[in-house]
C-alpha cells in the first residue's frame, strides 16, 4: 500500500472516530438528562401519590359529619311535620349529595373508603 493511500485512510478512520465519539458523547447526554427527567417524574408521582392519600383521609373526615346530619335531619323530619320537615328534608337532601359528590374521586385518585352514615363513627 503507498504512504498517500495509508494517510487517507488513516484520515478517514480519524474522522469517522471523531463522527463516532461525538455520537457517543450526543447520546450520554440524551441518556443523562433522561434520567434527571424520569428521576423528576418518580418525585412528582410520589408526591401526587402522598396528596391522593391525604386527600383520601380529608374525604373521610368530611363524609363522617355529613353522615350524622344526614342521621339529624331524618329524626327532625319524622318528628317535625309542616315546614319544619320540608327544612329537614331539604337538609338531608343537601347533605347527601354533598357526600355523594366527595366519595366520588377524581381521576386517579384512591377509591373512596366505605361509608359510614350512622352517628357515633
Amino acid at each position: 500500500m503507498s504512504p498517500a493511500l495509508i494517510l487517507v485512510a488513516s484520515a478517514i478512520l480519524g474522522a469517522v472516530a471523531g463522527w463516532l465519539a461525538g455520537r457517543r458523547s450526543a447520546a450520554a447526554r440524551v441518556a443523562s438528562r433522561e434520567r434527571e427527567r424520569n428521576a423528576e417524574m418518580d418525585a412528582v408521582k410520589s408526591e401526587f401519590q402522598a396528596h391522593l392519600a391525604n386527600a383520601s383521609k380529608m374525604r373521610h373526615d368530611l363524609v363522617q359529619p355529613l353522615g350524622t346530619i344526614v342521621n339529624y335531619a331524618e329524626l327532625i323530619r319524622e318528628i317535625s311535620d309542616g315546614e319544619s320537615r320540608e327544612h329537614a328534608r331539604t337538609i338531608a337532601g343537601i347533605a347527601t349529595r354533598m357526600a355523594e359528590r366527595i366519595r366520588t374521586p377524581a381521576p386517579g385518585a384512591a377509591p373512596p373508603e366505605p361509608a359510614r352514615t350512622d352517628a357515633g363513627h
